[in-house]
């Protein structure tokens, strides 16, 4: 009797611990990704700046100085989650605006987007996306 009551014992023991284990890897925080939306050689002529917040809604800016060096970084822990990087341009000069729209994610290029902006022309868009998984 004595062994059938230490057997049940330590079955519901291991059971217990076992399903204790199972709760604590559900209630882990998820991993923050750090993504970051550049725009390698800023200038003066974008009328708009758009990106995708933490809450995956469209942030939009109207002077490139709200970027420090042309760059946003914003950190996320749901996924899916879209990275969109958008601008518009009006090139006012007489000379061809180059640069590239490039997402990273935790440091690493995952998407470049290279622009090219036409003397004299007025509403240049360009966008890059990438989806995290």
């Amino acid at each position: 009797m004595k062994k059938l009551l230490f057997g049940i014992t330590l079955l519901v023991m291991t059971v217990n611990f076992s399903c204790k284990k199972d709760n604590d890897e559900a209630g882990e925080k998820p991993k923050t990704i750090e993504v970051e939306y550049k725009i390698d050689r800023p200038n003066p002529y974008f009328v708009e700046i758009s990106y995708s917040n933490e809450a995956n809604n469209m942030i939009t800016l109207r002077d490139i100085t709200e970027l420090s060096n042309g760059s946003k970084t914003i950190s996320i822990t749901k996924r899916p989650y879209t990275a969109k990087l958008t601008t518009i341009l009006n090139n006012t000069s007489n000379q061809k605006i180059n640069y590239n729209l490039i997402i990273l994610v935790d440091g690493e290029i995952k998407k470049v987007s290279p622009v090219d902006a036409p003397p004299g022309v007025n509403g240049v868009t360009s966008t890059v996306q990438f989806t995290i998984d």
